[in-house]
């Protein structure tokens, strides 16, 4: 008989944060799942970790591959999943151990496509929650919302760790492989495809925020391709949805565009075609309904004069 979900958890040398991962996921009060680790080529001591793990619960099947990228690893789970519904943990988080009991429950009972909760953001072991009443919120037009986000409202739409998704969404859709924001990239085209997702109002998935993670550290080259899945994005919406607005969007764009500006300092090559981006952009953050006027000064400053951006605005955007 095959589980209800099919948990998928890529790993790549975290010997150091692996067991407090796949430990979450083995104590949930929701037990009809199996668990698939996809060891991607690690040269620490992760593969010996999971496959100590088959040992002790028969729900975990272990793969082993070389190394291949996230969106790689991923993609192999998904090719011998066998659960009703799919979910994901990056392998350094961990998962309050209702999480996936209250996905699978209100999936269930709206007859939704995605269920979704939100994340904790943390750089030290917690396992609480701030909210105790459960708000629940349907949302019947998934990339009418999505397109109307501010940079803050985004985030959780983006990420595909903090959702319960029917299995039968991923029958035509795997990550792009060897590719910076593989979220991105396969996350909006999923919501076309979707009907309607439930948002619901509790921070049951921990974020781990480490020095060595993906979206952190220093830059460099690779990181831009985050740019190119933005623009990628805004084109599928400008070419099929064009009755969508999406000025918000395109406000969280700039955004990005800005702070790769700052990171990119010693590119300067690279900056010129990022500053081209922005102003051709920009207009969007004044029209944007989200943003106040303090806000849009920023993006305004920062056409002008992006050295007196960054000399006033610098310790308040963290570049």
């Amino acid at each position: 008989m095959n589980p209800e979900i099919s948990i998928i958890v890529p790993v790549y040398n975290v010997e150091k944060y692996l067991k407090r991962c796949i430990d979450s996921i083995l104590n949930q009060s929701f037990t009809d799942f199996e668990l698939i680790l996809v060891d991607d080529g690690s040269t620490d001591n992760s593969g010996k970790i999971i496959d100590e793990y088959t040992i002790k619960d028969e729900r975990i099947k272990v793969i082993h591959k070389e190394n291949g990228g996230q969106g790689s690893a991923r993609n192999r789970g998904l090719d011998i999943a066998k659960g009703n519904y799919i979910g994901f943990i990056d392998s350094d988080d961990w998962i309050h151990k209702d999480m996936y009991k209250i996905l699978y429950e209100n999936i269930i009972k709206y007859n939704m496509d995605i269920s979704q909760i939100d994340h904790k953001p943390t750089s030290s072991y917690i396992n609480d929650e701030d909210i105790i009443n459960e708000k629940v919120h349907i949302v019947d037009n998934i990339l009418e919302e999505f397109g109307n986000c501010t940079s803050f409202e985004l985030l959780p739409y983006i990420f595909v760790w903090n959702k319960l998704y029917k299995a039968d969404i991923w029958s035509n859709f795997r990550f792009p492989e060897n590719k910076f924001a593989e979220d991105l990239r396969v996350i909006y085209k999923m919501y076309d495809k979707s009907n309607k997702m439930i948002k619901i109002d509790r921070k049951l998935y921990y974020y781990f925020m480490s020095d060595n993670s993906s979206t952190r550290g220093k830059f460099n080259i690779k990181k831009l391709e985050d740019i190119e899945a933005w623009e990628e994005m805004l084109q599928f919406f400008n070419n099929k949805h064009s009755d969508i607005n999406i000025s918000n969007l395109k406000a969280v764009f700039c955004e990005r565009l800005l702070r790769y500006y700052f990171w990119s300092y010693e590119y300067k090559n690279i900056q010129v075609d990022l500053k081209k981006k922005f102003n051709m952009n920009a207009k969007y953050v004044l029209n944007s309904k989200k943003l106040n006027c303090k806000e849009k000064s920023v993006y305004i400053l920062f056409r002008i004069s992006p050295v007196l951006c960054k000399k006033i605005f610098g310790k308040v955007l963290n570049i």
